[in-house]
């Protein structure tokens, strides 16, 4: 009799494993469907090519999987963050959701207009994404947003204009490159796409603290040595140049030697260019630092909104993290896919881009977590260096 009784609980187990696997395959794999169909509204920045394949994906979605589910998403596009945040300041009629950098969703979270993700993104759904992305999108403990792209910082050089592209180690070096070749050639030598992020990552390299309000005038010596000692030098010299509206297609162009800019903005420019003499190096650094590489994530953020709205927006957010969409989205722009394959557009200088980030990227790599302090300073902090940066040139 005990045998039996033995038998039935060991076959009564089993079926409750059995069981609870189909029910946990239900809930992991079962397409979700709206009850009635929803449009959403999706608002972006243009970064480069960062986000080449997003309306042809969009696209995808609407016929397919979106269509299943009963969501359609419509696209609004933006020239960069910084209209993108203006729009979003201003406008009355707010998306349902938002792909943007971490900056630009801390701001979003800091004036509680997103939802926490955490409620419908648990464990099981964010699985195929590496622990240093998501945390990478937490404030305060809170998911903010969904990573989908990490990109960074390269310098792009012109070796018909400079031949010995791989002397540039050290920023010191550069400066002090540049400032002879102005002196030979009268012109200048390089550019900074981005004053606020290459201070940032400068100063993270000496071990310092960033000042985003007045870097000539810190507290910390590590900004009164880049700024002083370094750029301000420079720029003084003639060596640096103030950038112009794309800072990679004046480098293609031959009008400045070499640039340090996002790597979706070179990859946007040698797409656009057959020039071979293009080369992409890591960015420099300080003499008396290290050569941390700093990610950056691109993310989508869903609004605070009706229930159905918010439900379609994460709908669509986890498609586009998927494997397959999100190596789609990955491919050719500059960045590295978060949980799909990362994949070059075919040509040689965009395997090369892309060797040099996944390289860059590939170790002890920093992910800036989303920080509205910064976010709030950095636009200001780049006109004023801007302006202090122009009147040292035209002393």
């Amino acid at each position: 009799m005990a045998k039996h009784r033995l038998k039935l609980t060991l076959v009564l187990f089993v079926l409750l494993l059995v069981v609870s696997a189909v029910v946990v395959c239900i809930y992991r794999f079962a397409p979700v469907t709206l009850d009635e169909k929803t449009e959403i509204c999706v608002w972006y920045a243009r970064d480069g090519a960062a986000l080449r394949s997003l309306e042809r994906l969009t696209e995808e979605y609407n016929k397919g999987d979106g269509a299943d589910a009963n969501v359609t998403v419509k696209l609004k596009a933006f020239d960069d963050e910084t209209a993108l945040r203006a729009a979003l300041n201003a406008a009355d009629d707010k998306p349902d959701a938002v792909i943007c950098n971490a900056d630009t969703a801390s701001l979003l979270e800091h004036g509680e207009k997103l939802i926490d993700h955490g409620d419908y993104f648990d464990a099981w759904r964010l699985s195929d994404i590496p622990e240093e992305y998501l945390d990478g999108v937490k404030a305060d403990g809170k998911l903010i947003g969904i990573p989908l792209l990490v990109q960074t910082d390269v310098m792009l050089v012109n070796t018909g204009l400079f031949t010995d592209a791989d002397a540039l180690t050290t920023y010191e070096r550069l400066c002090a490159v540049a400032e002879e070749y102005y002196e030979r050639s009268g012109k200048s030598f390089y550019t900074i796409e981005d004053y606020s992020d290459f201070f940032r990552l400068s100063v993270l390299r000496l071990g310092g603290e960033f000042d985003g309000l007045s870097p000539h005038d810190s507290s910390d010596r590590d900004c009164i040595y880049i700024y002083n000692d370094l750029l301000a030098v420079t720029a003084l010299n003639r060596g640096f140049d103030i950038p112009e509206q794309s800072p990679a297609e004046d480098v293609a162009q031959g009008n400045i030697v070499c640039a340090i800019v996002g790597s979706p903005s070179a990859a946007q420019c040698l797409e656009n260019t057959s020039d071979s003499g293009l080369k992409v190096l890591p960015v420099p650094y300080m003499k008396d630092g290290d050569d941390t590489a700093v990610g950056r994530l691109t993310l989508m953020c869903v609004c605070e909104g009706d229930e159905n709205s918010s439900l379609a927006a994460c709908l669509f957010a986890e498609w586009l993290a998927s494997e397959n969409a999100n190596t789609e989205l990955a491919k050719g722009s500059g960045c590295l896919s978060v949980s799909g394959e990362s994949l070059s557009d075919g040509s040689g200088s965009g395997k090369r881009l892309l060797n040099t980030v996944s390289e860059m990227l590939s170790g002890d790599a920093v992910i800036y977590p989303p920080d509205s302090d910064y976010a709030l300073k950095s636009e200001e902090f780049c006109l004023n260096l801007a302006t202090l940066m122009d009147g040292l040139r035209n002393k």
